[in-house]
């Protein structure tokens, strides 16, 4: 082919670049089918047909160069068979070229998705581990119930290799520091337990006690007084009697007093409780009202950003129906880009 590609050209060239129209035409013949790329044979011819149409054409524009430089007057003769060699050469290359490209964007695509699937089936992973690390946070002041849920949840859990793969070391680790901290946590809290009812059974003997010792106090006071009262001078007894009468009307009035005090107080309480009620009542009217006014706006922003999108898809549709396509491959074209299935194809929202 070399050979051929030197021979003289015809008497119809205007010019001499050294590729004879026989050699063009042996060219496009040798040429003219493209390899299939999707192959590594055919990826490979087209490797080495490119390799050999390259430096034709690129000879052809050095050959020009060097001819214009030459001479000025033949600089348009030059110009003319070079881009008329050029262009057949081109003509002949760009399939292969083509084919090339296809092939190495779909290999780059093929990539990039297995990049994109490990990532992802990574995250999963890391999310799983996270999980049963939340398990053994936020424990300050739980109670046994929310605790033994937590340790039971943790107990389900199976980390093999089949669900983990790599992180499975992680992971174990992760569950057994999880249960580790619930055991102890439900111990600690058992333990507190116990004692709070201890502490409470304490507090009430004690009080049974102080009560006893009150009551046996309140005899002894009342028996010392009487034998007093009886080894008093009978002259005395009529003014014993009476300070007897004034003490009694004394106690009944601070026994009044106390009853009274005492109603107050719970009236007071009763008060505070119904005023805390009502302000319960209201927090909880508010906070619905609150709750149900924000479900209102969401709802009322998800509406609007349906709209804006179908108002979007819908000019897509009609800009692809006035391109040719019909409807129903123009809506279904629409919804793959916006479901985003069509790779590096997007609609800006």
């Amino acid at each position: 082919m070399n050979a051929q590609l030197q021979e003289t050209t015809s008497e119809t060239n205007l010019v001499e670049y050294g590729v004879t129209d026989k050699a063009l035409a042996a060219l496009k013949e040798k040429f003219k089918e493209v390899p299939d790329a999707t192959t590594k044979d055919g990826y490979k011819a087209i490797k080495e047909g490119l390799s050999e149409m390259r430096p034709l054409r690129t000879g052809v524009e050095n050959k020009r160069k060097e001819l214009k430089a030459e001479s000025l007057a033949w600089g348009k003769k030059v110009d003319t068979e070079a881009k008329r060699i050029t262009s057949e050469i081109i003509a002949i290359e760009q399939p292969y070229k083509d084919a090339k490209e296809f092939q190495d964007n779909e290999e780059a695509r093929i990539k990039q998705e297995a990049i994109e699937q490990e990532a992802a089936r990574i995250s999963e992973i890391e999310i799983a581990i996270n999980n049963i690390k939340s398990l053994s946070e936020g424990l300050l002041g739980a109670d046994l119930v929310l605790l033994k849920e937590r340790l039971n949840s943790a107990s389900q859990i199976v980390v093999n290799a089949d669900n983990f793969h790599e992180f499975i070391e992680p992971a174990e680790l992760a569950l057994n520091n999880a249960l580790s901290v619930l055991d102890s946590a439900i111990a600690e809290r058992e333990v507190f337990e116990e004692q709070q009812a201890e502490q409470a059974e304490r507090q009430r003997i004690m009080d049974e006690q102080q009560a006893e010792l009150d009551a046996k106090q309140a005899e002894i006071d009342q028996q010392e007084a009487a034998q007093k009262q009886k080894e008093r001078d009978e002259q005395i007894v009529k003014e014993a009697e009476e300070r007897a009468t004034k003490a009694a009307e004394l106690a009944q009035q601070k026994e009044r007093e106390a009853a009274a005090e005492r109603e107050k107080e719970l009236r007071l309480q009763a008060e505070q409780a119904e005023r805390e009620a009502k302000e319960t009542e209201q927090r909880l009217i508010r906070e619905a009202e609150e709750k149900k006014q924000q479900e209102i706006k969401e709802a009322e922003a998800r509406e609007k950003n349906r709209k804006h999108k179908a108002g979007i898809n819908n000019a897509a549709i009609d800009a692809l129906v006035a391109g040719g396509v019909n409807k129903t491959n123009a809506k279904q074209a629409v919804t793959l880009i916006a479901k985003r299935l069509i790779p590096n194809v997007v609609i800006s929202y």
